[in-house]
């Protein structure tokens, strides 16, 4: 499972979502890098990508609690599912 996080240079807000995620990941006690790199978008936003799947934040959940649960949803899908099906 990789999880990428792209910024512009000079980004001042890219280590706060940074260590969210390191956060969301230690919670979960889940063996999962925070990749970072840069970028030359022209967002100033940091960009998160779960297996290339770009994860923006909406009004009905916090963005760690989106992070948090598509993290879980994604790791149930690669790694326990498949575990469950050959059981």
């Amino acid at each position: 499972m990789k999880v990428e996080l792209f910024h512009v240079p000079g980004c001042k807000t890219y280590q706060k979502i940074k260590n969210m995620l390191e956060s969301i990941i230690a919670e979960e006690r889940l063996p999962i890098a925070v990749e970072t790199q840069e970028t030359k978008s022209s967002k100033k936003k940091p960009m998160v990508s779960i297996d290339g799947c770009k994860v923006e934040s909406n009004q009905q959940l916090s963005f760690r609690e989106k992070l948090s649960s598509l993290i879980m949803k994604r790791w149930y899908e690669v790694y326990e599912a498949p575990l469950k099906q050959v059981i």
